[in-house]
């Protein structure tokens, strides 16, 4: 018996909302390995030169598809404003996840995932639930990061 997992498409994704200017810098970012440098600090509010669903970050971390197929690099932003939950709860991604300067809108969810780096440099995020993750590189929180609650 397989067991068949949802994960949406990227065409999905596109149908919730257009993509932002954002979106498609990190899309285009994610190709090359290049970090996508939207601002140097934590935005204050979205825009869209600066606003990233973190539904679009999953999907990313959990290896896309032909059309946005992300880098061995991983997924990395500096200066976004993460809109929704990043739910990343018991899922597995061996990529990096490095999201520096960028400010949450809501508490990202990490309890019982994998990832490869974990970077959150200078980031301002709500709370933290991360509770049984495992980091198989670094571990980054610090240079101005910022965990307002759990």
């Amino acid at each position: 018996m397989t067991l068949e997992i949802y994960k949406p498409t990227l065409a999905d994704l596109r149908d919730e909302a257009p993509l932002t200017r954002a979106e498609q810098a990190l899309l285009d970012g994610c190709k090359t390995g290049d970090v996508v440098v939207l601002g140097e600090v934590p935005p204050q509010e979205a825009t869209d030169g600066n606003a990233i669903r973190a539904g679009l970050i999953r999907y990313l971390m959990l290896g896309g598809c032909e059309e946005a197929r992300p880098h061995p690099k991983g997924v990395q932003v500096a200066g976004a404003f993460v809109v929704e939950q990043l739910d990343f709860l018991a899922c597995k991604s061996p990529l990096p996840i490095i999201i520096k300067n960028s400010q949450f809108l809501e508490t990202p969810l990490f309890r019982d995932s994998e990832t490869g780096v974990f970077d959150l440099r200078g980031s301002i995020v709500p709370g933290l639930q991360a509770v049984r993750m495992r980091v198989f590189g670094s571990l980054l929180l610090a240079q101005g990061f910022v965990a307002k609650g759990i």
